[in-house]
């Protein structure tokens, strides 16, 4: 039995979607996996204690699909629980043209399967996964903590140092 064993998750939206799909599969092969349809339904859920996840992944197909209301009631009842939004299609423009949910990671459909298997390498490590920065986190912050944690690790493989330069004018 391996570390994502006992990792529980809770995926709310529609995970029967067919970009969603293999994420699901993929979630279901190595953690306990609880599915909610929407955001009122996982609050119920976690509100009467049926469930107590570790992670909570809102499968989000379109903008705006969940109102950042509900996640704040949601991470309310749920202190500790980590939030990543698994993105489909329609979210591609969203941090330019809407407005992503705050204090929630954002990993696109189509880069979920490595993603997921760089977070059991890294939790195999007993390192801290992705989602366990800080809410307050930006993206790039996040970004750079995930390079630093992946670089860390003792199977991944290092190339020299390279000196990258950008000039620019405005």
């Amino acid at each position: 039995m391996g570390v994502m064993d006992e990792l529980r998750v809770l995926m709310v939206g529609d995970s029967r979607a067919r970009e969603f799909r293999g994420s699901l599969e993929l979630l279901r092969a190595s953690a306990e996996v609880t599915s909610a349809k929407d955001l009122a339904e996982a609050v119920s859920l976690t509100t009467r204690g049926e469930i107590a996840p570790d992670l909570i992944i809102l499968a989000q197909g379109y903008p705006r699909q969940f109102r950042a209301g509900l996640v704040e009631q949601l991470r309310g009842s749920l202190p500790t629980a980590h939030f990543v939004a698994l993105l489909g299609s329609w979210c591609e423009g969203e941090e330019r043209t809407g407005e992503p949910l705050p204090g929630v990671q954002r990993i696109y459909w189509h880069r979920f399967a490595g993603w997921w298997t760089a977070q059991q390498r890294v939790l195999a490590a007993g390192r801290c996964p992705d989602w366990g920065e800080p809410v307050t986190a930006a993206e790039d912050d996040r970004q750079m903590a995930a390079s630093r944690r992946e670089t860390a690790l003792p199977h991944v493989r290092r190339t020299p140092s390279s000196t990258i330069a950008v000039a620019a004018s405005q």
